[in-house]
């Protein structure tokens, strides 16, 4: 008997199950399509936040970098509508960005207009004067852009404008031609003049100014020298109640050092101060401290080796010894000045001594008011080159927390190109007019952090694709970045020192075939002031910026897609918080 086996049935799927399956594949394709973008920018926003930090850590690096720096240019002037760079060596955010070390530039400002952010950020640090900065080409990706937001901080100056206080002087030292105008100018309230002028007219060997010759070197010269600091001594001792006492040695006049501090304490921790001649050696006159000095000076010039302009003769041991106590009490008389006051400006620091009071605090008045009106330049004693410009300087006046006193006047040199001048006009009447209302110094006075406080915002933005982001003019800057006053007086190299980060870049002219840097830059970029700086076109093209910038580096001029009436908008990166200091914050090395 044959048993039949039944037939296996075909499985399969019906049309029905078939357009399901497709519409489920179909939506997890389109899905992973819809995200990929999502995640290609959330990588970059990743990305462009590993970049923000590290850009953050260089701002913070730079804040906290010595502060008082002296560039190439001039640091003091005759006047203070002269001095242009007082504002360069403030370290502040905006200086950081502006300058080259950052590798940021400004983007300009016609673009930063277009650009859209959450609340309106960007739009209000425009409308409030600030920039919006861009990454060199070579550096972070420039579609990163970075802002600040909150009002920058009024800086403390990092000298006065009119003197680079302070000065140093190695002591024990000779009389340098500064100190003696220096006496000259306070004569009436500094005694010893006239015996300082004998001291340093007379006897040109024993200054500062002069290389002594071997043949004027002799001991006759020498015992002079001494001879003439010792009554140089004698003449600020014999002050009214000067506090200083004088001894005599086998080899001549001693000033003795300066007494212990008086004690107790006052309750708000000032020495308990009882007479003139406590104060005196306590807060001791710039007079007193140079006359220590080139005592001490005279006393040891003769006691090297052998004695000075002999062969056979070694000094004494008197000599050494004088030498000695000469030289303890100039170091304590310097030691004691420097600690003392630092706005009195009479006696130059000690070049081997580092103190916390070296740098005064000064800063701008920037409310001139009644008896305090801004400062404005004459132009009847003004030196100027000709043809002389049309127009009136004005400044804002210094202020300090108190009476600056026994100041002369600038030393330093004025220029660096035609029309420069040997030296600094005399410029003490300008300082005693320069001084602002005292009661508008704030520095030192309490204040919440929260005042201090600022943030530096990243944001990505495609600003590259506007059709004019390398023919838009490069955003101005101030005089600060100029190598000239307003006179027409060249204080600085054209090219090395002004420090425009987009200068490189810069088309030279309007057919943008040719940047600033391959022409003006080349050899090095220090070429200095030369004819060419007064052309019109060279200003143009090389300093303003005026036809736009190669800002993506590829050496052609691009147009980007988009036209100038669009809009873009941003998309927030990072936010950082930084504490904007406003005082220098380092000592001298």
């Amino acid at each position: 008997m044959r048993i039949r086996r039944p037939v296996p049935r075909q499985l399969g799927f019906t049309l029905f199950e078939v357009a399901i399956s497709t519409v489920l594949v179909t939506f997890g394709v389109v899905s992973v399509m819809v995200l990929m973008p999502q995640g290609i920018k959330a990588q970059q926003i990743a990305r462009f936040q590993i970049h923000a930090a590290v850009m953050m850590q260089n701002i913070t690096r730079q804040m906290t970098a010595p502060a008082q720096q002296h560039f190439n240019v001039t640091v003091e002037s005759e006047k203070l509508s002269d001095n242009l760079y007082l504002n360069r060596a403030m370290a502040s955010l905006e200086n950081i960005a502006d300058g080259s070390n950052l590798g940021v530039a400004p983007v300009p400002l016609a673009l930063c207009q277009r650009i859209d952010s959450d609340q309106g950020e960007i739009q209000r640090i425009i409308a409030g004067g600030g920039r919006l900065y861009y990454n060199l080409p070579g550096g972070p990706p420039q579609g990163l852009v970075m802002g600040f937001v909150g009002l920058p901080q009024q800086n403390a100056l990092p000298n006065h404008p009119c003197l680079a206080w302070p000065y140093w002087d190695q002591h024990p030292c000779m009389v340098s031609a500064w100190e003696r105008k220096n006496w000259e100018l306070n004569q009436s309230t500094w005694p010893g003049f006239a015996e300082l002028k004998i001291l340093f007219d007379n006897h040109p060997h024993f200054k500062s100014t002069t290389t002594p010759a071997a043949s004027t070197v002799t001991l006759a010269n020498w015992q002079l020298y001494r001879t003439l600091t010792q009554a140089l001594v004698r003449a600020v001792a014999a002050e009214t109640d000067s506090g200083l006492t004088t001894r005599i040695t086998p080899a001549g006049l001693v000033l003795d050092p300066p007494i212990a501090f008086p004690a107790p304490l006052t309750p708000d921790g000032a020495w308990n101060i009882t007479s003139e001649a406590q104060r005196r050696n306590v807060y001791p006159k710039p007079y007193v401290v140079w006359a220590a000095s080139h005592l001490a000076h005279a006393a040891a010039y003769g006691t090297a080796g052998v004695r000075v302009g002999a062969t056979t003769t070694p000094a004494t041991a008197d000599e050494i010894r004088y030498a000695r106590e000469t030289y303890e009490s100039c170091r304590q008389w310097v030691a004691r000045a420097v600690a003392a006051d630092p706005y009195d400006w009479g006696v130059a620091r000690q070049t081997a001594q580092q103190s916390a009071f070296d740098f005064p605090l000064l800063q701008h008045d920037l409310f001139p008011a009644g008896g305090y009106p801004f400062f404005e330049d004459s132009l009847s004693d003004a030196v100027v080159v000709p043809p002389e410009p049309p127009r009136k300087d004005r400044a804002w006046r210094v202020v300090a927390p108190r009476t600056v006193k026994n100041y002369g006047q600038a030393r330093g040199m004025y220029g660096t190109g035609p029309g420069s001048l040997p030296a600094l006009p005399a410029n003490k009447p300008n300082i005693d007019a320069g001084w602002g209302d005292p009661n508008h110094f704030h520095l030192t006075r309490r204040f919440d952090p929260s005042e201090r406080m600022r943030q530096v915002v990243f944001w990505s933005v495609d600003w590259q694709s506007y059709e004019d982001f390398e023919t838009l003019p490069a955003p101005a800057h101030d005089a600060s970045m100029g190598f000239k006053d307003s006179y027409g007086i060249q204080l600085s190299a054209d090219w090395w020192g002004v420090n425009l980060p987009e200068r490189n870049r810069y088309w030279t002219t309007l057919a943008r075939n040719q940047t600033a840097g391959a022409i003006r830059g080349a050899n090095g970029g220090n070429q200095t002031y030369d004819a060419t700086c007064d052309t019109q076109a060279y200003k143009e093209g090389f300093f303003m910026g005026i036809h736009g910038a190669d800002r993506n580096g590829n050496g052609r001029v691009d147009r980007g897609p988009m036209p100038a009436s669009a809009r873009l908008r941003a998309t927030l990166v990072a936010r950082f918080t930084i504490y904007d200091r406003v005082l220098m914050g380092e000592l001298r090395h």
